[in-house]
């Protein structure tokens, strides 16, 4: 029972660990990223699939196309004019942003190894681990409805590139969803275990 308790928190463990190391990847890396501070990349949806709100391609054999974009890179006229010196301040302002977001997302990390650690050492129905998944899974739920305000906003920021199209808030989403819900099943771990405590100490009491 112990082996299996081992393996599924180990593999908890590495969803949470590629959870944060996809989340980084896709801040400073890509189209988008934070290190291409003049462009942002914007997400939108077409009103209505028509001749009007398609755009001509060519595909690799030379062949023109119809299509309907959903993502696209926009240049920011001002923000390109600026100086290297001051896209640079941006860079890092932007960074520090990041990082407070990120920070909480590695202490529910740090604290859920610990949790992991008590339980091999025998510690398991203890207040500690109570607490220890309560901080993990509020931090989560925190950081994941920041995130979620924090997207709203920035495409109420950005407008639509294209005539008859509409920014679409919802392709990013699933990915704090997820993360929401991981928070909340943190939680619920906490209150069994608050649950199986105090049924321990009542037991205790009556004998």
């Amino acid at each position: 029972m112990k082996t299996s308790l081992n393996i599924f928190c180990a593999i908890l463990l590495a969803i949470m660990a590629c959870e944060v190391a996809f989340s980084l990847y896709g801040i400073f890396s890509g189209p988008g990223s934070i290190r291409q501070v003049d462009f942002a990349q914007v997400d939108m949806v077409p009103d209505e699939v028509t001749d009007q709100t398609s755009v001509t391609v060519t595909d690799p054999q030379g062949k023109e196309v119809k299509v309907w974009p959903t993502s696209v890179l926009v240049q920011d006229e001002e923000l390109a004019a600026l100086p290297a010196q001051e896209k640079t301040v941006l860079f890092w302002t932007t960074v520090i942003g990041v990082g407070l977001i990120m920070i909480p997302l590695a202490l529910a990390l740090v604290w859920f190894i610990k949790f992991i650690v008590n339980v091999n050492r025998g510690v398991i129905f203890d207040w500690k681990n109570v607490k220890l998944l309560r901080k993990t899974g509020w931090f989560y739920v925190v950081v994941s409805l920041i995130s979620i305000v924090l997207l709203q906003i920035i495409h109420q920021t950005q407008s639509p590139v294209m005539a008859h199209y509409s920014i679409n808030t919802l392709v990013e989403m699933p990915d704090f969803i997820m993360t929401l819900s991981d928070g909340f099943l943190f939680l619920v771990m906490a209150e069994i275990f608050a649950v199986g405590l105090k049924q321990k100490e009542e037991l205790d009491a009556v004998v």
